[in-house]
């Protein structure tokens, strides 16, 4: 059988515990009261239980037994079977053997050697004399040996009859029972047993079978021999029934409160003893401080089931959907062993629900137009749980149409939710947000499913309830995915206390993303357009909303304050800044619903009792971000344009600032890093002039910098013999290589154009600016090359030469000029563009075009969008896709895009084969 450690089996074991534990107590009771019909009942539905779970795990002793036992218990509910005080007795050491053959499941993960054949020919022998006619005798047990009452010498000759008739009520049906499905259907419900009586077979009456000098005598009964004793666990150990106590979710909720109660108090007695110069009251508040978290994780552990309990569900409703629609579908159900809270597991349940029914009917088609498209006939559902970031992100993904951008924009327009000037100014993931709208359906007729635009709203304001959030993403063609992210428990969360205006606030964390302290020098980093504020966060632009103003409270504290706080927050998917008076601390609050009053302010969640006891109230990043989404989506997109007309003066770079032997500043680009490395010089050995180390169990050249590029100063290489030197670590080719710097200083972003006019040597690329201080930028690939281990490795021959153009689609100056280069040599035309709007309009106009090189991740249209584009109207033309780093996942979705082929970007050995081989 299956191994005892399962969950199942654990399952099975506490409940047959429990209920062996009770029927023990029901029949002492029932003995008193043999007329007390409900516990009879009782005790019958709990041997029904444990005979369908033991049939159903292949547990065949145990099977017997209770089979027997419940074939007994069926006559005496008929009224047809007397009960006496010896056929308790039978039954009780029934039950302690199976309590016997429990426990060695529970040790051993079988029922062991334990005979039972006894025990079974007892229950046997008590249902067989009852068929014929006959009482067990008064006072006397069966195994004693003297002759049942009623049995007379005509009665010794018998056929098969009565044995058939035996068999039909003892012996255990071959194939699996239906009671069998009753452990598998605890999911579902457990009250079944309690609604439905069993069917009761219909036995021939003894007197009516057959004549009585053809009945068999019956068998004398053989002495028992003496009830086993269950063999208690090792080490003393109790079995698992033992450990477990059934608590109802009302005290859990009862006792949760309580606990948060506590986690006031004792944040309360922490802020008090912070003022307080007194040792033992530190102590003291630090230990409460212990026991309160260790008894609040234990509480909510209590409250925590796996989301297996809800997935299981879902299996039926696709397998009656699939087959309604006619469609084949294929489940894949990961992560079940996820644990959430209970009570978000209930409010999970419609969501999920919804979002299935609606991939089934909508997205997923049927076998015949799933091959048209030269899909698998058979669909993909998937359903997968999962922790990130302190919550439960639950997916729903389907391998189907994808959501239609066109059908959603043209149906806001009908609707009259967006102009059409608005909704063609949306981004694609905003469009697909449009679905969520009450009453938005792209659906084309209505059905018993869905249709109706009724529920998609439903489920986003129910999630968003319960502090979650819904994300969809999708593809038209590929599919949709839509992301739960739930938190881990409602009642205790970990929050960010501010101040704005003299007033205490808090945020939940799982919607802070960073903070920002903003020197009152760098304040003109805060761009404003038609009065509104926005930030330059790493090159991307994010709104920003200042609390006070919002609140319409005092700003003398944030006049008086030389920095800015800046909360980076995110919602719906959106990043955006609040800019607050203070940043105060981080501690676990407990989270207190709102007066009716104050529910339809969207500001705030909730309130919650801080430690100096005053109240304060909870920020609701989803509501802050909804009041100013819509004023401020079409200022920042005036913003986005007038952005990109200032990125074709100027690239913004990300880069490592390094120092050289010269005392000098240079830079190398992040992208090319693979990572950055302390190296002890013992561990350099020398080949030749090549120092070399041993790095992930290869051989990785060291550069010495200084020399190879003829720079003032001496390497540490040659200066330092001991200790650690700093290495910065690239691969091309998937070759390491190992840069020697004498000081790594820090990563910074230009926003400068590359000037290629400044060098004057190879190995370096040019110069940018960086806090208006002049960087050089080293060419890492060129100084690389430059080495003999290099020279070797990516030899390329000079001799071929080619023709033709080559559109080269890349958003990184760096990265177009490599491009140039290598074309230009070998006698190609590069027509190189920024992005992927640009180059689908230069390949439109470009019909000479020979090959397309473009990157992957790129501003306005990346390079899968812009390889589907092309793909629509030529399906011979080489596209090749190059990035910084690859993987399988990205070979995967390249192929899907339509990419002839995938290469690193420095890989320039490759790309001179690849462009010989297509255009030679």
């Amino acid at each position: 059988m299956s191994d005892s450690n399962s969950a199942i089996i654990q399952e099975f074991l506490v409940e047959s515990f429990d209920n062996l534990s009770n029927i023990n107590d029901d029949l002492t009771q029932y003995e008193k009261n043999i007329e007390d019909y409900d516990l009879l009942n009782s005790i019958y539905r709990k041997i029904h239980t444990l005979k369908g779970s033991a049939s159903f795990l292949g547990l065949n002793k145990l099977q017997e037994i209770t089979h027997t036992v419940e074939s007994i218990l069926d006559h005496i509910r008929d009224k047809d079977f007397n009960v006496n005080s010896d056929l308790i007795d039978i039954f009780l050491e029934s039950f302690d053997i199976c309590i016997h053959l429990l426990r060695n499941i529970e040790n051993s993960g079988t029922e062991g050697d334990l005979d039972t054949s006894d025990i079974l020919r007892r229950l046997k022998n008590s249902l067989e004399a009852e068929l014929l006619g006959n009482q067990m005798p008064q006072g006397k047990d069966q195994a004693g040996g003297e002759k049942l009452e009623g049995t007379s010498s005509p009665a010794t000759e018998a056929d098969n009859s009565l044995e058939s008739l035996i068999a039909d009520h003892i012996n255990p049906p071959t194939e699996l029972s239906s009671e069998s499905s009753v452990l598998t259907q605890k999911v579902e419900e457990n009250t079944n047993a309690d609604k439905t009586e069993p069917e009761v077979k219909e036995a021939a009456k003894p007197a009516e079978a057959k004549p009585a000098e053809e009945v068999k005598k019956v068998e004398k009964p053989k002495p028992a021999p003496v009830k086993p004793k269950a063999t208690p666990p090792p080490g003393g150990r109790s079995n698992i029934s033992d450990s477990i106590v059934r608590v109802n979710v009302h005290l859990l909720d009862k006792i949760m409160n309580v606990v948060g109660e506590l986690v006031i108090t004792r944040n309360q007695i922490l802020q008090y003893s912070k003022f307080k110069d007194d040792a033992d009251l530190n102590r003291y508040a630090q230990q409460l401080n212990v026991i309160t978290t260790d008894l609040q994780t234990d509480i909510m552990t209590t409250r925590m089931q796996p989301v297996g309990s809800v997935f299981n569900k879902f299996e039926r409703i696709v397998r009656d959907l699939s087959r309604t629609q006619k469609k084949k579908v294929h489940l894949e159900i990961i992560g079940q062993d996820t644990e959430l809270d209970k009570t978000l597991l209930e409010v999970i349940k419609d969501p999920m629900t919804h979002l299935i029914r609606n991939s089934l009917d909508h997205g997923l088609e049927t076998p015949e137009e799933r091959e048209e498209k030269g899909k698998n006939p058979e669909g993909i559902l998937s359903i997968k749980a999962y922790h990130e970031g302190g919550q439960v992100v639950i997916e729903i993904a389907d391998d189907g149409n994808g959501i239609s951008s066109a059908r959603v924009r043209n149906k806001a327009v009908e609707k009259g939710i967006m102009t059409r000037e608005e909704v063609d100014g949306l981004s694609l993931n905003k469009v697909h947000t449009l679905i969520f709208h009450p009453g938005f359906s792209t659906a084309e007729q209505v059905t018993n499913i869905s249709g109706r635009g009724v529920g998609m709203d439903v489920v986003k304001s129910n999630i968003e309830k319960i502090g979650g959030e819904v994300e969809v993403q999708s593809e038209e063609g590929r599919g949709t995915t839509f992301r739960l992210k739930i938190p881990l428990t409602l009642p205790i969360v970990p929050a960010l206390v501010v101040e704005g205006g003299g007033e205490t606030f808090a945020i939940h964390q799982k919607n802070l993303v960073e903070l920002v302290l903003l020197e009152e020098k760098d304040f003109t980093k805060i761009e404003h357009l038609h009065g509104k504020e926005f930030f330059r966060l790493r090159g991307d632009l994010i709104p920003i909303i200042r609390l006070n103003e919002v609140l319409g409270i005092s700003k003398d504290r944030e006049v008086e304050n030389p920095v800015l706080n800046i909360i980076v927050l995110k919602a719906e998917g959106k990043t955006y800044g609040l800019i607050v008076d203070e940043i105060l601390d981080t501690q676990e609050i407990v989270v207190k619903p709102l007066d009716r009053i104050l529910k339809n302010i969207n500001y705030y969640a909730g309130s919650t009792i801080m430690g100096d006891g005053r109240v304060a109230l909870i920020i609701d990043a989803f509501g802050f971000y909804n009041q100013f989404d819509s004023k401020e989506s079409a200022q920042k997109e005036e913003i986005g344009k007038r952005e990109v007309v200032a990125e074709a003066n100027y690239d913004t770079l990300e880069v490592v600032l390094y120092k050289l032997g010269d005392e000098r500043t240079y830079a190398v680009p992040l992208s090319l890093i693979d990572r950055l490395e302390e190296i002890d010089c013992s561990r350099i050995e020398w080949s030749g002039n090549q120092s070399i180390i041993r790095y992930r169990n290869t051989s990785m050249p060291l550069i010495n910098v200084e020399n190879l590029l003829g720079l003032n100063g001496k390497s540490v290489l040659e200066t330092q013999k001991e200790g650690k030197i700093n290495c910065i670590v690239t691969s091309i080719n998937g070759v390491f290589f190992g840069v020697i710097v004498s000081e790594i200083m820090d990563i910074a972003m230009s926003e400068t154009e590359l000037d290629t006019d400044t060098v004057d040597r190879n190995g370096l690329m040019g110069t940018i600016y960086i806090n208006d201080r002049l960087i050089t930028l080293v060419d890492l690939y060129e100084m690389i090359n430059m080495t003999e281990v290099g020279k070797k490795l990516f030899k390329v021959d000079k001799s071929v030469e080619l023709s033709g153009e080559v559109l080269v689609v890349e958003d990184s100056s760096l990265y177009r000029r490599i491009y140039e280069d290598i074309l230009t040599d070998i006698g190609l035309k590069p027509i190189i563009v920024r992005n992927g709007e640009e180059g689908l309009s230069a390949f439109k106009n470009n019909p000479h075009v020979k090959m397309v090189i473009t990157d992957v991740e790129m501003p306005v249209m990346s390079g899968h969008e812009l390889s589907r584009e092309i793909r629509e109207s030529n399906n011979q033309i080489p596209i090749i896709a190059v990035s910084a780093r690859l993987s399988e996942n990205e070979r995967q979705k390249g192929e899907e895009s339509g990419f002839t082929t995938h290469l690193e970007k420095l890989n320039k050995k490759e790309l001179v084969t690849l462009l010989e081989q297509y255009l030679g």
